[in-house]
């Protein structure tokens, strides 16, 4: 958790306005209940394709969490039209040259600013491969304990890789068969913040940051066809693809909590 104080006129101009004291981050594996046939302690999810795949490991290689500013710098955002740097916009978000996506508000404050882009407030590196299957959030250290009056536009996981190794049935697969995928991913999933740190913000805050990867990994994916000497490895086919497009929908949460009165000021989803 991230802890805020805010200390108003004791400061000089330019000096801090917060004190950043922890965070904590998690990542797990979500299923959603029309997918999750879990039983136990085994993880089980549900294809389009009706395959059950009981998930053996799954993991995420995550270098940092890091919350950031947007940089102001004018322009005009037309989602039919993505500014440099942009590849595609649809459905409430852009997708960037990085594979990262952003919010249709995040766009249009870019270009009005002229695009001046993030810069980071506060870095939390990571650097370890995290267990979706048995999710434990982990106090992670910031690089630095101040915090300027301002904005915090914006929270960032910078991730790496993703593993999964499992078996699936169902379809045309001659009983239990072994699954895998490894991937590596692009640079960051994030969630707006729109938090401004001021003179009459709380003294101090917490910030639990969490990561949700979806259950619909496999979705499009006939493992049936892909089976090669008794086993399913996804990673050098065209399926892979797939499987990052559907990591690019994990589901990044950041709850921030006024440590005095125990009252959440921020809980925002993308």
């Amino acid at each position: 958790m991230i802890l805020l104080h805010l200390f108003a006129c004791t400061f000089q101009p330019g000096g801090a306005f917060a004190t950043l004291d922890g965070a904590t981050f998690e990542a797990a594996l979500e299923p959603g209940a029309a997918r999750d046939l879990s039983t136990g302690d085994a993880l089980i999810f549900l294809t389009d394709l009706a395959y059950e795949v009981t998930v053996e490991r799954a993991d995420v290689g995550v270098e940092s969490v890091d919350i950031l500013t947007l940089q102001a710098s004018g322009g005009a955002f037309d989602p039919a039209n993505p500014p440099d740097g942009f590849t595609l916009c649809h459905g409430g978000h852009c997708h960037d040259e990085g594979g990262a996506l952003w919010s249709y508000a995040e766009v249009e404050a870019f270009m009005a600013t002229g695009g001046g882009g993030f810069s980071t407030v506060v870095g939390m590196p990571v650097d370890a491969s995290l267990d979706l299957v048995h999710p434990e959030a982990r106090a992670v250290a910031p690089d630095t304990s101040d915090l300027p009056m301002g904005p915090l536009d914006r929270l960032e996981v910078g991730w790496t890789t993703f593993v999964l190794e499992g078996t699936a049935v169902g379809g045309a697969l001659v009983g239990p068969t072994p699954v895998r995928v490894e991937v590596a991913l692009p640079d960051a999933v994030g969630v707006d913040l729109g938090y401004d740190v001021g003179r009459t913000g709380p003294e101090a805050l917490t910030l639990a940051a969490r990561l949700a990867v979806p259950g619909t990994l496999f979705d499009g994916v006939d493992l049936a066809t892909l089976v090669v000497d008794g086993a399913v490895d996804l990673t050098a086919t065209d399926a892979a693809q797939g499987v990052i497009d559907h990591l690019l929908e994990s589901v990044v949460t950041a709850e921030l909590t006024d440590v005095a009165t125990g009252t959440v000021i921020t809980e925002e989803e993308p």
